[in-house]
């Protein structure tokens, strides 16, 4: 019998997703923060891992690992005092706040002095979601952290509900190790809740000095990889001119946005975002904090969207369309930069060969073969990017789940769409791109190995020259230059030409031996060997046949006739040679021997 909620409803295909209906309604339950959890037990959970096993949330060890790893030398005490940069760094903007029934208006929010502090946002959230008796329910709620810390990460899991414990730590470790996830997860067993994940890793073409990590210090923001294209000569296509100590540099940069909850009104949206994204939000305006920072400022915070799915596609077109616009003007450049490079060095490519463009055409090799390498590593993670886009809208897939949104969110889907065709043209362009450096490290490599065999031919005229001519000529003047009493010859010129001559024809008869007679010795040993033995054999037949009056037949100790011709047949035959016939002659003679 189908449950009450099913009754009147169409039962989907077995692989469709559709929003569940319970969604769409509100549901009350009983939060509770792992901070009151504490309380509660009376548990000291001054590290990660304990929390997660509080709360029932360890079945990733993986990510537990990669957490503490991060937050490692810092505690939650830290966050409760404000001791060091918890206090003093204001990089949260956190916006709470309780709609009406109908999603409309501005609904009532709570008041916060964005921006926030790890500690700050610690005393925020520690307060009760519901049911406050001075404060606004905060059904809705936003937090935005740029380049999150370990004391920022100590704040949010102390103060998470039990049951978004495991969303929450599955978005830090995403964003900490620049994942690529566009999905949508709806969970099968305990508690139903939603979960829409946008995780977009790319690269930012800057000019700036060579970030350094030390190991062992305490981390003070998300570790990225930063690659100096200082080799692509960028500086020569007019871009803005460098500073000192500053260099053109590729910087790998990170955007993740969750948002998860129980309904369509109980929710929270998670924005994690490197500063070289949207700077530094300390040194924001007061009028821009009362945008929506997870939106990059592109819609009011007074002004919010209700619906969670809504929410996340518009925030979906807005951070993708930056995600291109970073695309379209790296990999602009690098066309730029390569071409440029290629033009100007048309001569490693050019037929005329010479020891003097040895130097420049390895330099072009060991420059093409960082390009490709570099290519490589960008093309690989567009591809992760429109893979993931591929798959959120193939059929039956997760873009089922949004079948009934609002029009404003249809549109915004379209967009991403039309967005998502341009990054699949970009990485048609780094793959074009590749292949170009390819033919181009080919071609340089045919000419340095050209380069090479003339080399070599070069050195063994020298050698050969050397070695014919100038060695005997040396060695016979050496011999010339000795006590006339230990020459048995007389010391004329015509004497001296003689003996270089011979001395020449003496070198040449050497490498005729070691070039012709030495290379085929080992086939000439199986036929002396078996010739060997074969007379070997004949002599022992004699030895028999003298002993014939005795009447009786005389083998030599330890020879054994018949194995000594079937080992000379075997070792024949497998020689490619006809078998002896030893066995022929000496068989007869040796019958006649009996009496």
């Amino acid at each position: 019998m189908a449950p009450s909620w099913r009754e009147g409803q169409e039962l989907p295909l077995p692989f469709e997703k559709t929003w569940c209906p319970e969604f769409s309604s509100l549901r009350k339950f009983n939060e509770r923060t792992l901070a009151e959890v504490e309380k509660n037990i009376g548990a000291n959970l001054a590290d990660l891992g304990t929390i997660f096993i509080v709360s029932g949330n360890d079945d990733s060890p993986l990510e537990v690992e990669v957490l503490e790893d991060f937050c490692r030398g810092t505690s939650l005490e830290d966050v409760k005092v404000g001791r060091g940069g918890a206090g003093t760094q204001r990089v949260v903007w956190l916006d709470e706040r309780n709609g009406a029934e109908d999603l409309e208006g501005s609904g009532d929010a709570r008041q916060h002095e964005n921006p926030l502090t790890a500690t700050g946002l610690f005393r925020a959230l520690k307060k009760s979601r519901f049911e406050h008796k001075g404060l606004p329910d905060a059904a809705r709620r936003l937090i935005y952290i740029t380049d999150p810390d370990p004391a920022c990460i100590h704040a949010l899991i102390a103060t998470i509900s039990s049951y978004q414990a495991r969303v929450l730590r599955n978005a830090i470790y995403q964003y900490l190790k620049s994942q690529t996830s566009i999905v949508v997860k709806i969970t099968s067993t305990g508690f139903l809740a939603f979960q829409l994940d946008l995780h977009i890793p790319f690269f930012i073409l800057r000019k700036a000095a060579s970030p350094g990590h030390s190991e062992g210090e305490v981390n003070k923001k998300p570790r990225r990889l930063w690659i100096d294209v200082s080799f692509l000569k960028l500086e020569k296509l007019g871009l803005q001119p460098q500073k000192p100590l500053e260099v053109w540099g590729i910087q790998e940069a990170q955007i993740s946005c969750v948002v998860a909850g129980s309904d369509h009104c109980r929710w929270v949206g998670y924005g994690f975002v490197d500063a070289e994204i949207d700077g530094v939000l300390a040194e924001s305006s007061d009028e821009d904090l009362l945008q929506d920072q997870i939106a990059d400022s592109k819609l009011e915070a007074n002004f919010p969207i209700w619906r969670p799915r809504d929410y996340w596609i518009v925030i979906f077109e807005i951070r993708i369309g930056y995600v291109r616009s970073q695309w379209d003007y790296l990999i602009d450049k690098l066309e730029a930069g390569v071409n440029q490079y290629i033009e100007e060095h048309p001569s490693v490519l050019s037929h005329r060969l010479g020891r003097k463009r040895a130097a420049e055409m390895k330099e072009s090799f060991d420059w093409a073969l960082k390009t490709i390498n570099l290519l490589s590593r960008l093309s690989s993670v567009l591809c992760d990017t429109v893979e993931a886009w591929k798959s959120f809208e193939s059929p039956e897939e997760d873009l089922g789940y949004f079948r009934d949104i609002s029009p404003n969110a249809h549109r915004s889907l379209c967009t991403i769409k039309l967005i998502f065709r341009q990054l699949q043209s970009n990485h048609r362009r780094l793959s074009l791109l590749k292949d170009c450096c390819s033919k181009f490290s080919s071609a340089l490599e045919l000419h340095l190995n050209l380069e090479a065999k003339e080399a070599a031919i070069e050195n063994g005229a020298t050698s050969e020259f050397v070695v014919a001519i100038l060695y005997p000529t040396a060695l016979a003047a050496a011999i010339f230059s000795m006590q006339p009493g230990a020459i048995p010859c007389d010391l004329t010129p015509r004497s001296f030409a003689l003996a270089v001559f011979i001395l020449i024809a003496v070198v040449y008869a050497i490498r005729f031996i070691s070039r012709h007679v030495q290379p085929r010795w080992p086939l000439q040993q199986n036929p002396i060997a078996l010739w060997l033995k074969t007379k070997k054999v004949d002599e022992d037949v004699d030895k028999v046949s003298v002993n014939r009056l005795g009447g009786t037949l005389s083998l030599p100790m330890g020879i054994n006739l018949d194995r000594v011709v079937d080992e000379e047949r075997s070792e024949s035959i497998s020689n490619g040679d006809r078998a002896c016939g030893t066995r022929a002659i000496c068989g007869p003679s040796v019958t006649r021997l009996e009496p």
